[in-house]
């Protein structure tokens, strides 16, 4: 995808792509589960929550 951009000629359409490609990468690093180490849940503090 991003070759295909870069032969595009300069122009907003290139302009627009590269945005969407940039956008798109972030996304994908934003959503992906493995791109950071795993990690346990926040246990709630319980205490006086039913007195």
């Amino acid at each position: 995808m991003r070759a295909s951009v870069e032969a595009m000629p300069p122009g907003q359409a290139r302009t627009d792509a590269e945005a969407w490609i940039s956008w798109a990468a972030t996304t994908v690093e934003r959503l992906d589960p493995l791109s950071s180490p795993p990690r346990l849940p926040d246990v709630p503090n319980l205490t006086g929550q039913y007195t």
